[in-house]
């Protein structure tokens, strides 16, 4: 009897605890109402279950940068495993080591690292990691020179002909006579004295002085008229020695000058669209060190030949035409603080 009345009460139990066809149904069980699922539609389960069986890679950033680091090891996207130890092992995109980032603490977690700028210097961390010696990047006064983010903008070309129409002589002084003509097409009769200071003849002359002048001239016989007659074939140099020029000029035949303007840019933050105008021959200076003179000396549609004013020797530097992505790794210079500002009290 004991064991029938154990029997009983179990099967009540599972009574209890199971649904009832009309639970399943949606009906009502005692106080508790039972809402029927919805059906799972077949393509959502499938797609579901393709991106569980088809996990997406990690998508490696442009920097090649790390993915996994720990205090020993480096793992990059490429499987290169580098230990911590291995100092001198380049670990960035651009090539800085681990003994660099060490050093100066920069953020070896951080993609970005090479383009990064901590002093506001203007030079990126890689730029001053590539300089011989390598520069402090958390310092603004070590950095690589200046020059070194020197480019060649642009080259704007500023014809003008010269013609040496004749040579007189003027109380025993040699006096020579010209037209030049400039890029508006406009017509100037110039007269330059031998013993005329050179600045006075640059003036004259486009930036040229007198050079050698070398006669030629007499008579001589002319097929075309079979007689005869005067001949005049002498010629004149123009010379700008700062920059090792010389234009020779046959008289009475006009000659274009290859005359130029050079505009150059600094790759330094808020320094991009001040452009360095400055015409080819003339001297001119970094607006970030107007100690140190420069002189262009040439120019192509691809770099620019500047020499440094130096007492002792001619230092001839080739500047390269800038890039788009040169520019694009200018660091932004820092927005102005939108913090407002105290304003005293009357």
């Amino acid at each position: 009897m004991v064991a029938l009345g154990l029997l009983a009460l179990g099967a009540a139990g599972l009574a209890f605890l199971f649904p009832t066809s009309e639970d399943i149904r949606g009906g009502v069980s005692g106080n508790v109402k039972v809402k029927i699922a919805e059906p799972v539609d077949p393509a959502s389960l499938s797609e579901v279950i393709d991106q569980w069986a088809k996990p997406p890679d990690w998508p490696a950033p442009a920097t090649n940068h790390h993915l996994v680091s720990s205090d020993g090891f480096i793992v990059l996207p490429d499987a290169r495993v580098i230990k911590i130890t291995d100092v001198d092992q380049p670990i960035t995109a651009g090539g800085m080591t681990i003994r660099f980032i060490q050093k100066y603490e920069l953020p070896l977690k951080d993609g970005n690292v090479d383009f990064l700028d901590p002093d506001g210097d203007g030079f990126y961390n890689l730029l001053e990691f590539q300089n011989q010696p390598p520069t402090n990047p958390k310092d603004p006064a070590s950095h690589p020179p200046l020059l070194s983010r020197l480019r060649l903008e642009g080259v704007t070309p500023i014809p003008f002909k010269i013609k040496f129409t004749s040579k007189s002589d003027f109380e025993g002084v040699d006096v020579y006579f010209f037209n030049v003509t400039d890029d508006t097409g406009r017509i100037r009769t110039v007269r330059v004295q031998r013993n005329e200071p050179p600045e006075g003849q640059k003036a004259k002359l486009n930036g040229y002085i007198l050079g050698e002048y070398r006669e030629d001239k007499g008579i001589r016989y002319d097929k075309k008229i079979d007689a005869e007659r005067e001949y005049d074939d002498s010629t004149l140099d123009l010379l700008q020695p700062e920059i090792d020029r010389k234009v020779t000029l046959k008289i009475r035949e006009p000659v274009d000058s290859p005359d130029s303007t050079v505009e150059f840019v600094m790759l330094l933050p808020g320094a991009m669209d001040q452009l360095i105008k400055v015409r080819r021959g003339e001297i001119f200076a970094l607006p970030q060190d107007p100690s140190v003179k420069y002189r262009v000396v040439d120019t192509t549609e691809n770099a620019a030949k500047i020499r440094k004013l130096d007492d002792k020797e001619k230092i001839d530097m080739t500047i390269p035409k800038v890039t788009q992505e040169e520019k694009d790794k200018v660091p932004q210079p820092p927005a102005p603080s939108t913090a407002p500002t105290d304003v005293p009290l009357n």
